[in-house]
């Protein structure tokens, strides 16, 4: 990995310890006339203390845990005790919008939330107010109202988070046009407008500024229903770094095109129609087919009993449909399925005693963007491997082409006190526990403008054991030495010997394995150690000690001494002259560079504590 990446997926690693809570920010609804439904519960729960009245747009926000922070109709804004905001009303929207309004939190600012608006029938305009969560007592209050944006829009409004995962794009259409409108929420606040001229003419004369805009859950996509006689549906690829949609392409005719959604992978897209001989259909697009002409090709439909409207994607990855009139919603239980087993469910939800109307809430769909699969892993004891999602070119989100390539991948296994070892950007990477216990391992995936995490909690219920060997593992042809293991309850060494101790006596280097195994747990490791075998000349039996040992001899460009600490060595050449002299440092084996050495005898004398001896040792040719 690049050091680059590498520094980069270091700093997302922090930052994104603080995001590893569910966001939960789209978990309540209100809708309708006074519906609502609580997302916490599975299936969601039906609320009946919304004031809402709206035949068409809304929108709701809750906190990052699931709390209610307030909705909307575009006029008017409730807090979350279901009270008239301060100065919550008048705001410039309509609550007869397809798409009246979105509610978008300000980057870097707990209490600051924009309030986008949309006016009715392509004559409105595109306004934004200002709501302060820290004042009234916690309750809020819309602090500046109605900042203009653009006038004579039409009734499309949608926000996706930018690549950076921290501002956000607000994007609309113009009326009597083929211009996009994309506005980026930064923490300076809502800047200038990307304007892009692409696709479709929205126009009052057909009344196609009727319609739902929405961005899929990954930000690379967006679809226009456009309504009117000339109706559509049409795509466009989404860049969230710059606010340019792009490469348009429309599905087919579809006149009164109304209700728009993705599936939470983002590889089908939904579409109904407001009214005509034919609105009793549900229509499904897979987005992985291929080329445009096969996504047109691919298209299902569904008849339906009666007529549905307005989509909206859950955070319980179904996606539910408005019935005008109704007090259920008609839901698409699996929509990542193709085809008649996405389980259409016309009855699929009641929200009674209330009613439904047109619309359901209006998000920014980067809250309900799809995870990756789980990874997966084995437990060995202490020893966990671990296996990342596959494939990791997708995030295993759709296809490649609606999807966000992986750029890196980070794993933390839980274990702080495993200090560097407790990371790792490995694709498959393992991990020994140094003890045992439950913990939380956790992967980050990064990919093009988005990271995932994943995490599973795993039970470590043994200790692989820690083998130590004690012996010396040089020694000469024809020594017997003792080898002793430690670390664990029992041993099996190569041979099937038992005890914790054995001697060996290799006449050439070879290569020894003894298992240990823990009697509490069961849990056990293995561990290989060599002997070299060497030819060893010079041992000193006055010395009382087996430590001493000069070979190879004869020799040519070097000798090998093995002393203890302290040992002094002198080498005298055949004439009596010192050409070498050291004191050891420390125990074990000292390399001497004799290529200097001119061929011949040489005397070498060793000298420690013990006593000295003398050794002839001859260089050859």
């Amino acid at each position: 990995m690049k050091a680059s990446l590498y520094t980069q997926l270091i700093l997302l690693f922090f930052s994104s310890l603080f995001n590893l809570h569910a966001q939960l920010e789209t978990q309540k609804w209100y809708f309708g006339n006074q519906a609502g439904l609580d997302f916490s519960t599975n299936p969601p729960t039906v609320l009946t203390n919304g004031m809402l009245n709206t035949s068409e747009g809304c929108a709701t926000l809750s906190d990052a845990a699931g709390n209610l922070l307030f909705y909307t109709d575009g006029v008017t804004v409730y807090d979350k005790t279901h009270a008239i905001m301060a100065n919550g009303t008048g705001l410039f929207g309509n609550s007869s919008t397809t798409q009246s309004s979105i509610i978008v939190k300000q980057p870097g600012n707990s209490n600051i939330f924009f309030v986008f608006t949309l006016g009715a029938s392509g004559t409105g305009s595109l306004c934004f107010s200002t709501v302060d969560l820290s004042l009234a007592a916690g309750m809020g209050s819309v602090t500046i109202k109605n900042t203009l944006l653009s006038a004579n829009m039409s009734e499309k409004l949608t926000a996706v988070r930018h690549c950076n995962g921290n501002e956000v794009w607000v994007i609309s259409h113009e009326n009597n046009s083929s211009n996009f409108r994309s506005y980026l929420v930064s923490s300076a606040g809502v800047n200038a407008a990307i304007i892009t001229n692409v696709g479709s003419t929205i126009s009052s004369s057909t009344q196609s500024w009727l319609g739902n805009l929405k961005a899929s859950p990954t930000g690379r996509k967006l679809v226009m229903a456009i309504s009117g006689s000339n109706g559509s549906f049409e795509i466009y690829d989404f860049d969230n770094t710059t606010g340019v949609p792009s490469n348009p392409f429309n599905l087919g005719s579809f006149p009164s095109a109304y209700g728009c959604e993705f599936s939470p992978d983002g590889s089908k897209l939904y579409g109904d129609r407001e009214s005509g001989t034919n609105f009793l259909t549900l229509y499904q697009w897979d987005l992985c087919a291929g080329s445009a002409t096969a996504i047109v090709a691919s298209q299902f439909s569904l008849a339906v009993t009666s007529q549905i409207m307005g989509m909206q994607l859950a955070s319980d990855g179904k996606i539910y449909i408005a019935r005008m009139g109704a007090s259920t919603l008609a839901v698409i239980a699996n929509p990542n399925a193709t085809g008649a087993s996405c389980n259409y469910l016309h009855n699929g939800q009641s929200v009674f005693p209330k009613i439904c109307r047109y619309n359901l809430p209006n998000f920014m769909t980067s809250y309900l963007k799809t995870s990756p699969q789980p990874f997966t892993y084995t437990v060995n004891c202490s020893v966990a491997q671990f296996t990342n999602p596959p494939p990791t070119s997708t995030l295993n989100i759709g296809c490649t082409a609606i999807s966000n390539s992986v750029t890196g991948l980070l794993w933390n296994f839980g274990e702080p006190s495993s200090g560097a070892n407790n990371t790792s950007t490995l694709s498959n990477p393992s991990h020994t526990y140094n003890a045992m216990g439950n913990y939380t391992p956790y992967l980050i995936i990064y990919s093009t403008c988005r990271f995932d995490t994943v995490k599973i909690p795993i039970n470590v219920t043994g200790i692989v054991p820690t083998l130590n060997i004690a012996g010396s593992f040089t020694i000469c042809k024809g020594d017997k030495r003792t080898y002793t293991v430690s670390g664990a309850n029992s041993y099996t060494w190569s041979g099937n010997v038992f005890t914790p101790t054995i001697a060996l006596s290799p006449t050439v280097t070879l290569v020894y394995t003894v298992s240990g195994t823990n009697a509490q747990n069961g849990c056990s490791s293995s561990k290989s150690f060599s002997i070299t075998v060497n030819k060893c000349l010079g041992f000193v039996p006055e010395m009382k000690t087996e430590s001493l040992k000069i070979f190879p001899n004869p020799f040519q460009n070097y000798l090998i001494v093995e002393a203890k600490k302290n040992t002094k060595i002198n080498i005298f050449d055949q004439n009596g002259i010192l050409i070498y002299q050291n004191i050891f440092e420390k125990d074990g084996e000292q390399k001497i560079n004799t290529s200097l050495f001119a061929p011949g005898v040489y005397l070498i004398n060793l000298a420690t504590e013990e006593g000295s001896k003398k050794i002839r040792v001859v260089k050859l040719e």
